[in-house]
């Protein structure tokens, strides 16, 4: 309940989103259309994500039509996914109602679905509000020598654009806060319903928490979800000398996923052990090329700043690459133990492509913008590599997914 300065968010909407889904999930086992909510929820959160790193281009340009038109894509995005989440959350949560005799979770139902519909779509218009202005002023990207009394306008533009601001802020912090309150007595109404409580619960102790196969097939599908961004977050995507793809994340993503996968297949304790020790590491290494950025030559180096940097680029790309070979024998042994699957292959191919990434991307982060022939193979190497990551891993999960059934 906050609105964004631009495409700045001081308290990130990809929280609460990541909170929403993980509060769907266990219900999401029980109906598909809640399943989808949760979907969504997730999508906003990656929007959000989104959202933040283009502060980046919205705060450094001074064309205001660049701000509208990025806010505008994100409007559509947030407008789009809240509707369907909300549509899909109360619509789940009725049928299960409706089935498990839920005689207080239907009363006041509709009122509490409209008023949180209604705040989602206010807040996205709300973010949006503020940079309207810009399609009235027509000249603000004007050259100031060729518009009359460009000054004036340009003051009346903020003028307008912080009055459309602060109302934006009241509507969404007003409604949000009663909104709040209204869904927030509706969930405790729910949770007293005794009848419908218990039997969602015997519901998913029958059908997910004796269900070994069930189990089986969610951990492998969780950690095929982690293994997946994990590999995305190899991409090299530089600014100012800093990567944009926030790399200490990738070993810490691979450890999730190696911590689920642990659960149906054989892991050595070292490789889960290795992967976090890694995202401290990679997290080190990171923090050391910004403050290096930041203090520049007032930062003191023991060595050489070329030497230093090799040396930290060297420990760095060993700290983020090593947990992804781990990755590869995970998914090769549960190719081996659910499925015919020849995977062999794949983990060799991926094996390749993972040593010329690293490669590339050492040289790239030691000689930024030296070569674009660098940049250029290295994308297309992480592409393919990226796809046939994702395409095996698919296979793999179906094959087992229709065995364990």
């Amino acid at each position: 309940i906050n609105p964004d300065l631009i495409t700045l968010d001081i308290f990130p909407d990809f929280i609460g989103y990541l909170l929403i889904a993980k509060g769907l999930t266990k219900l999401s086992f029980l109906e598909e259309r809640i399943a989808t909510a949760k979907k969504y929820a997730s999508y906003l959160a990656i929007v959000s994500i989104l959202k933040l790193l283009s502060s980046t281009v919205t705060f450094t340009t001074r064309v205001e039509s660049t701000r509208l038109t990025v806010c505008f894509v994100f409007l559509i995005a947030e407008l789009v996914f809240s509707l369907l989440l909300c549509d899909n959350a109360f619509k789940g949560l009725q049928y299960l109602a409706i089935r498990k005799d839920g005689d207080l979770v239907l009363k006041s139902y509709d009122l509490v679905k409209t008023f949180t519909t209604i705040f989602f779509a206010i807040k996205a218009v709300a973010n949006f509000l503020p940079q309207l202005p810009t399609v009235f002023y027509t000249n603000i990207d004007a050259d100031p020598e060729q518009v009359e009394n460009f000054n004036q306008m340009v003051a009346s533009f903020r003028t307008m654009r912080s009055i459309f601001f602060v109302v934006a802020a009241l509507v969404v912090v007003c409604f949000g806060i009663y909104t709040a309150r209204l869904l927030k007595a509706y969930l405790l109404r729910c949770k007293e319903d005794k009848v419908f409580s218990d039997a969602l619960c015997l519901a998913y102790e029958e059908n997910v928490v004796k269900n070994v196969s069930f189990q089986t097939r969610i951990a492998i599908k969780n950690a095929f979800f982690w293994f997946f961004c994990g590999f995305i977050l190899l991409g090299d995507l530089y600014l100012d000398h800093i990567n944009m793809f926030p790399k200490p994340l990738g070993p810490l993503f691979l450890f999730f996923g190696l911590k689920k996968i642990s659960q149906v297949v054989e892991i050595k304790k070292w490789h889960l052990q290795f992967s976090l020790v890694s995202f401290f590491v990679a997290s080190a290494m990171y923090a050391y090329r910004l403050i290096s950025l930041i203090l520049n030559e007032d930062f003191p180096y023991v060595f050489p700043y070329e030497i230093t940097s090799a040396v930290f680029t060297g420990i760095g790309g060993f700290a983020t690459y090593l947990p992804l070979f781990f990755v590869v024998v995970g998914v090769f042994h549960v190719s081996e133990k659910f499925t015919s699957f020849s995977y062999k292959r794949y983990a060799v191919s991926l094996l390749i492509l993972l040593f010329f990434i690293t490669c590339l991307s050492s040289s790239q982060y030691l000689f930024v913008g030296r070569s674009d022939l660098v940049v250029w193979l290295q994308w297309i190497f992480y592409a393919v590599m990226l796809y046939l990551h994702k395409s095996s891993m698919d296979d793999i999960f179906s094959e087992a997914e229709y065995k364990l059934m």
